[in-house]
């Protein structure tokens, strides 16, 4: 019947089945079941004249997509041998730049944030020649891309951080979209044209985990940088017109740098949330 143009996957299970059409026969014939508050939230979907049950299960369909998470990538690095390198086994990422030498790019054992041993990733930069990996991916079409980790800068003054990455920006080595880095106890943001020293009260010490967060706006072309839980600007900063094609973990170039990553997630979201602290 024509019904069918109207419904959707109802209860997510991938597939539009019976199930989903008595959902919403249900919610139609049983009226009681729209509140207040609901009448007020919902519109007249299918044009029928009236704002009925069917109307509210559409809402919720609505409500779900915009705050529903598409994880892209997570990895806490336990499922890798101890000594893998970047090289010979830690897949799917590719080593871009070798720092100290492709044998220190590698998974070893020790602390993690949780304060108990287990497996991180090491990256291992030197003077002139940073360490850096990718993992590419394509994003879908919801409205924020997120990177998350767990970082410890555990020596050098020039730990580094994450980039979102793509071949169609020109300017710099790093072909940053957006990228957010540890530098000499502060903080650093930039694009592939631009660099910005960030000025702010937070700081960080070598040997300690942090938890550090970059959201890319794609509505707004803007980017916002977490540090623990902390926005350091609400306004956020201008992100470089290109859509990511990797992110990159890196360990810097200025003297020798040992920095390690953990618990990485990477996922598209369109709920605001993301942004806030």
């Amino acid at each position: 019947s024509s019904t069918k143009y109207y419904i959707g996957d109802m209860d997510f299970d991938g597939e539009i089945t019976v199930n989903d059409i008595s959902d919403v026969i249900a919610a139609s014939v049983d009226d009681s079941l729209l509140t207040t508050d609901i009448l007020r939230t919902v519109g007249d979907y299918n044009l029928d004249g009236a704002v009925d049950g069917f109307d509210a299960a559409m809402m919720d369909r609505y409500s779900y997509l915009q705050t529903f998470t598409t994880v892209i990538r997570s990895d806490d690095f336990e499922s890798y041998n101890e000594n893998a390198t970047i090289t010979s086994g830690v897949t799917p990422y590719t080593l871009k730049y070798n720092g100290t030498g492709d044998g220190n790019q590698k998974i070893i054992v020790a602390e993690q944030a949780n304060g108990e041993n287990g497996k991180v990733l090491q990256l291992q930069g030197r003077g002139s020649w940073s360490s850096a990996i990718r993992y590419s991916f394509t994003p879908n079409e919801q409205r924020f891309i997120v990177f998350e980790a767990d970082i410890n800068p555990v020596s050098g003054t020039f730990p580094d951080g994450v980039t979102f990455g793509s071949s169609k920006v020109s300017g710099s080595w790093e072909q940053a979209v957006c990228r957010f880095g540890l530098q000499n106890n502060g903080f650093f943001c930039g694009t592939a044209d631009t660099s910005t020293n960030i000025t702010t009260d937070l700081t960080y010490s070598n040997g300690n985990w942090y938890r550090i967060k970059m959201v890319l706006d794609r509505k707004t072309n803007l980017y916002y940088l977490f540090f623990d839980g902390t926005l350091i600007n609400a306004n956020g900063y201008s992100a470089a017109a290109a859509t990511p094609e990797w992110i990159k973990l890196g360990s810097g170039n200025a003297g020798t740098n040992t920095t390690y990553y953990d618990n990485v997630n990477l996922y598209c979201t369109n709920d605001t949330a993301c942004i806030n602290p």
